[in-house]
């Protein structure tokens, strides 16, 4: 949800929860189908900065069943002026009880390209992601492909898979699948 204070700044809330429906992971339970595999909380407060950038800062709180986790995240954002292509550079620490501080470098390119009636979307994105924690280093690569449709000028939806490689340096790589179902909604 994006709440526009004024021409030039702007809040968003953003809550996300993922479940598991198949697949081996710590967090499944022994013959067991479905799965709560984490829930964002997510708040952001920003300002646009020219004509095609914006600034933003947020806080994340997480939840899942190893513990909450507390993230700090700093951004900017640049859209062309066709507003088609976005290029957002992201920065966060996060926070867990009894764990060194995550210390993480994310960059997103993004595409989006409407259909002749207006109202369909698809939207493209590759985000390459590289985390310090612990001494250790990783890296992930994520790309989205959605199928969105503007319900109206204040709301969309979009629906599309999200595909994940990722790796600590040195370590075995690790691929996962996510459906991303997303309802976006300005006031």
């Amino acid at each position: 949800m994006t709440l526009q204070f004024t021409e030039n700044f702007f809040a968003k809330v953003k809550i996300e929860s993922q479940h598991g429906l198949f697949g081996e992971t710590p967090r499944r339970a022994e013959g067991e189908n479905y799965f709560h595999y984490r829930t964002d909380l997510q708040g952001f407060v920003g300002s646009q900065i020219g004509m095609n950038a914006t600034i933003a800062i947020g806080y994340q709180y997480r939840f899942d069943p190893e513990g909450a986790h507390h993230r700090i995240i700093q951004q900017i954002t640049f859209k062309n002026s066709g507003r088609k292509w976005q290029h957002r550079i992201r920065t966060d620490q996060t926070f867990e009880n009894q764990s060194p501080t995550e210390w993480r470098v994310r960059y997103r390119i993004r595409y989006k390209k409407n259909f002749t009636n207006g109202s369909l979307y698809i939207m493209l994105s590759d985000e390459m992601l590289y985390a310090y924690h612990q001494a250790m280093m990783s890296w992930e690569n994520r790309l989205v492909a959605s199928l969105g449709k503007n319900i109206n000028d204040n709301s969309r939806v979009e629906i599309g898979p999200d595909y994940r490689l990722d790796a600590d340096f040195g370590g075995l790589l690790r691929t996962r699948w996510w459906l991303k179902l997303g309802w976006y909604m300005a006031i």
